[in-house]
């Protein structure tokens, strides 16, 4: 089974306009919802391509409820645990004619000790001695910096692996803790080193000392550069594609997407990566925060070339 984890989901309300000047008023040309957070955009994917997961998240109020309802209305399965406050609500401002593209985030709601100890005890239940858990993006204030490293120890310790997509701290943290997988894009690596990372020898450095905490592959997303693809039996690389982009939110949730799904059928590795990074890059075509096409994924499957370095 794929359990995604979503501590901090959102709906997220995309407007477009055509020439964003500050300071002025501006039109909207369209705007759409859709629940988001990292690991339901993760879910929302792994169904486009044809597998099966359960989604977990801590929600509340009409918003959350608004997400409850959208992503069982996709027929993923929902698991959850409920708060008083209500869930945030995150703006995304794309700029058409610009093509730049502008994230207002809000930071999420405190929770209590209670709520904590209900979450704890609702993925005790859910992670099994099989389960492929996808931790990803920020948790509730009051989860704590160690929660992820926490998470992550009991999984290994009953026979599960973890995906972790997650940046600052919890990222820190988390990786001692040894996920079998971790995908950081190119600024949550240098974040985490504390060095500009300006070149591909650089990207693998810092790639092998996250390898050397007993982690088993690094898969760090570069935007338009592509991806590279890091394991103790080489290094691999995928050039980015030149599409058309409608939305960035959740490029690199649908990249977790695909490695998971990738895992979870027991492909190899360079299919693994592979199909991480066509489900990415069919992500950035769409609007909003929705998932890719299929027929964008397949399509995308002849064109793009995994490189051995």
């Amino acid at each position: 089974m794929i359990l995604t984890i979503t501590l901090n989901p959102a709906v997220d309300k995309t407007i477009k306009v055509n020439n964003l000047t500050l300071g002025h008023v501006n039109r909207i040309v369209s705007s759409r919802q859709d629940a988001g957070g990292k690991g339901i955009n993760v879910s929302k994917m792994i169904q486009v391509l044809g597998d099966e997961s359960t989604a977990f998240a801590v929600i509340g109020g009409d918003t959350g409820a608004y997400i409850k309802s959208e992503v069982e209305s996709m027929g993923i399965n929902f698991e959850y645990v409920e708060l008083e406050k209500a869930t945030r609500t995150n703006i995304k401002i794309v700029d058409d004619r610009n093509q730049v593209y502008t994230d207002l985030n809000s930071s999420g709601s405190h929770i209590d000790i209670n709520v904590k100890g209900r979450v704890d005890h609702a993925l005790e239940k859910l992670i099994q001695n099989d389960t492929l858990v996808v931790l990803s993006g920020s948790a509730h204030n009051g989860f704590g910096v160690a929660y992820y490293h926490n998470l992550i120890k009991w999984a290994n310790a009953h026979g599960a692996r973890v995906i972790l997509d997650a940046d600052g701290d919890l990222l820190k943290e988390a990786i001692e803790a040894k996920p079998y997988l971790v995908k950081p894009n190119i600024h949550e690596l240098e974040k985490l080193t504390g060095k500009t990372l300006a070149t591909q020898e650089d990207v693998i450095s810092a790639s092998q000392c996250i390898l050397d905490k007993g982690v088993t592959y690094v898969v760090v997303s570069m935007g338009e550069e592509g991806a590279l693809c890091m394991c103790q039996d080489g290094v691999y690389s995928i050039k980015g594609m030149k599409v058309p982009v409608k939305s960035t939110v959740g490029a690199g949730d649908s990249m977790v997407a695909g490695l998971a799904v990738g895992i979870h059928k027991n492909l190899e590795i360079q299919e693994i990566f592979k199909l991480g990074s066509v489900s990415a890059t069919s992500a950035v075509m769409t609007e909003g925060s929705s998932a890719g096409r299929i027929e964008d994924i397949e399509q995308l499957k002849t064109q793009i070339r995994v490189t051995q370095l």
